[in-house]
């Protein structure tokens, strides 16, 4: 061993150099035998080797188990211990470890640090302890598991004693808990913890807590929070950032809470200036009605839209009902408010309209609702429905396939759909819960400070109801990271019957489409196209058939036999826009395969006075339409079975019309033989055989002009 002298500049812990040299060390260093370890005679506390304040020792970890001492003297006034522990330049096997002893060589409480990055090859540990007292201690250096060695590079060790800047000082329990006063704290040294405390009565409902971890920072802010009795209340973390972190919040309990801050295991103390952070706590009062007597928070609290009642008198029993406008507010980071109605008849449509002033959140509503069949006792239940699936598309309520239990699993036994980890109450089964699914969720795109002509927000929907029993209506703000106590918002509720035949049977495989919450970000058509129903004999008579976009994102789909299979027709359909209706159908005509084959749509102003009835088929090529001789070929003398397909919805999938004027109609009214003139212009192509002659092609070919309608993109 060899100890050398240098200072410490400016403060700093600094690695200035170091002479070469070997020692090693086991229990009694003394006693090592000559393997390439040079041994000295530190072989505890009593034996330590003396080091100066910003002096450097450099030693070796050698042979392994070795553990090396060095005694070092705190002054009065200080209270920190700055250690920078590495091999400076080296790559090396060991990883260094360092704890502060007392003089006795008993364990200062908390005081080990070690290398947070082992496995680099390098080797180094830069920390500071707390020192309870003035006085000497005793640091101690080994391999942090005592079984690595190396004999040919050296450690420098340097240390250098501190005060803590942390004006709160001493508060690391509870019993020194500390109010929050807005001066800077510190996590000045290896487990130091800052508690503070504020003390909340019973009118305040509401948790003021902001945190502002600065960017200078160079570790997360670690944060726990106890009720007197030490029950955990909630956990978090506040990473660095340039702006304070809000964490108020529904209060967890009333009387004394205590605040305990930290950084996580392995990050090193930092007293800078500049990596000072503040808390503010405080209590104050709820604003929203429905937060009293019992928050309504979670579905078990949810607000029932008839008002207070066992079990709620809010009930859809399959005529229309339109509940009791509720207002309530945003009070809180992450708060939700759920209301509740009970659905006794189903199918059946649920909207609601979310009204609300400007301001700096953006509203979201979701519609909640039960799948009766996956029962449950706690949210823990529900990271999964009951409903065996092996894909995305077996799972119409959630349209997410997971694998449900651990390790391997690509069969249908072990892979389920996703729910919304939440345990339903279901008030028309006392004592009875099923798991939830979030089946839409809708907000403020453009900003809680962009308003209507009114003065307020519109966050609406309007969603299908599958099963008898509760529908969770949710308001909150979109990310759940603003909130607006001041600001109060209105919530209309209304249910009524489904009104489109296709779509209400309580079987779902009878229903004509297969509900999409979001069908313009969907790809996969194709458990639609097996839900579509068959409407060749009104096709071929020519007659109406009729449907509503009855819910947001509702589609309709039907099919029809080719109508003159092995030939060319044109075709011509007309169509109804319903009026006075915000719903402008888009009807998506489809081959077989659901490639676009044609569409269209009312290119009018929406919505028009009355229904008005219109033809597509009929113009110049722009309205080409037809059905193609290359579709149903002749196959042994019959004519091969070919399905066109029909997609009708919504252009933007973002209106709805369940009442009268919302019904769309359409029909076939004329089937011409030949390809139409508007769909032949380019000319013809060579024929199917060398006498035959020529063919005329077909399709929409107005290319030169560039009128060729490309498929819509509603």
């Amino acid at each position: 061993m060899r100890i050398a002298t240098a200072w410490f500049l400016s403060g700093t812990l600094a690695l200035l150099g170091c002479s070469s040299s070997k020692k090693g060390s086991v229990a009694l260093d003394a006693a090592a035998p000559a393997s390439g370890c040079v041994a000295d005679d530190s072989t505890g506390a009593s034996s330590a080797i003396p080091l100066a304040s910003g002096a450097k020792a450099t030693g070796q970890i050698c042979p392994p188990g070795d553990r090396d001492f060095f005694s070092v003297n705190v002054d009065p006034g200080m209270n920190l211990l700055d250690v920078n522990l590495a091999y400076p330049s080296a790559l090396t096997k060991v990883t260094l470890q360092v704890s502060l002893l007392q003089a006795d060589g008993s364990q200062v409480p908390g005081a080990t640090a070690s290398d947070t990055t082992p496995n680099d090859g390098k080797s180094a540990v830069v920390t500071t302890f707390g020192v309870p007292q003035p006085g000497p201690y005793v640091l101690r250096v080994n391999d942090v598991s005592n079984t690595a060695a190396d004999n040919s590079n050296i450690y420098v060790l340097q240390v250098a004693p501190g005060t803590d800047p942390d004006t709160h000082e001493p508060n690391g329990s509870a019993a020194l808990a500390k109010p929050a006063d807005g001066l800077p704290g510190f996590i000045s040294f290896v487990g130091d913890t800052d508690v503070y405390t504020v003390t909340l009565t019973a009118s305040d409902a509401i948790l003021n807590f902001q945190v502002n971890n600065p960017a200078a920072a160079k570790a997360a802010l670690t944060y726990q929070i106890t009720d007197s009795a030490g029950k955990v209340l909630g956990t978090g973390q506040v990473p660095p950032a340039a702006t304070p972190l809000d964490i108020t919040q529904a209060a967890p309990a009333t009387g004394t809470l205590f605040f305990t801050f930290g950084y996580p295991e392995g990050a090193t103390p930092d007293r800078r200036p500049e990596a000072g952070y503040t808390v503010t706590l405080g209590g104050r009062a709820e604003t929203d009605g429905n937060e009293t007597p019992v928050r309504n928070d979670t579905p078990a609290g949810a607000t029932c839209l008839a008002g207070p009642g066992a079990p709620c008198g809010a009930v859809y029993s399959g005529a229309d009902v339109t509940f009791k406008t509720q207002t309530g507010a945003i009070g809180s980071r992450g708060d939700r408010d759920i209301f509740l109605l009970r659905a006794t008849s189903a199918p059946a449509v649920v909207e609601a309209k979310l009204r609300i002033p400007a301001t700096a959140m953006d509203l979201a509503l979701d519609i909640l609702e039960p799948h009766p069949a996956s029962p449950c006792t706690t949210d823990a239940d529900c990271s999964v429905l009951q409903i065996a699936c092996t894909k995305d598309e077996d799972c119409e309520l959630s349209h997410k396939c997971v694998d449900a239990t651990a390790g391997a699993c690509t069969t249908s036994a072990c892979r389920k759909c996703v729910a919304s980890n939440l345990c339903l109450p279901l008030p028309d089964s006392p004592g009875k819960s099923a798991c939830g699914v979030t089946i839409f969720s809708v907000h403020d795109s453009d900003g809680g400070m962009k308003t209507g002509a009114d003065g307020k927000n519109l966050v609406q929907t309007a969603q299908p109801i599958f099963y008898p029993g509760p529908v969770y209506v949710v308001v909150h703000d979109n990310q759940d990271d603003q909130y607006d106590p001041k600001v109060s918002y209105t919530l209309d509720v209304r249910v009524v019957p489904e009104p489109d035949p296709g779509d209400a049977s309580p079987d779902p495989a009878s229903r004509n489409n297969f509900y999409n919450p979001y069908p313009i970000q969907t790809t996969n058509l194709a458990p639609n196209q097996a839900r579509a129903k068959d409407i060749t004999a009104q096709i071929k008579a020519g007659t109406s058939i009729t449907g509503f976009i009855s819910y947001q994102t509702d589609e309709d789909w039907y099919w029809f036999e080719h109508p003159c299979p092995g030939l060319d027709c044109g075709l011509v359909f007309e169509y109804v826009q319903p009026g006075a209706s915000p719903v402008r159908p888009v009807f998506f005509m489809r081959d077989d395969d659901l490639t676009l084959h044609e569409s269209w749509t009312y290119a009018g102003t929406v919505p028009t006075a009355t229904p008005v009835t219109d033809v597509f088929g009929d113009g110049d090529c722009t309205e080409c339409s037809f059905a193609s001789r290359k579709h149903g070929l002749a196959v042994d003398g019959g004519i091969a079975d070919y399905r066109y397909y029909l997609q009708v919805r919504d252009a933007g999938a973002d209106d709805w019309d369940f009442g009268a004027s919302g019904q769309y109609q359409f029909r076939l009214k004329t089937v011409t033989p030949g390809c139409p003139a508007s769909c032949s212009e380019m000319g013809n192509e060579p024929s199917s055989g060398k006498d035959a002659p020529a063919e005329i092609i077909c399709g929409c070919f107005c290319k030169a002009q560039n009128q060729c309608p490309a498929g819509i993109a509603f």
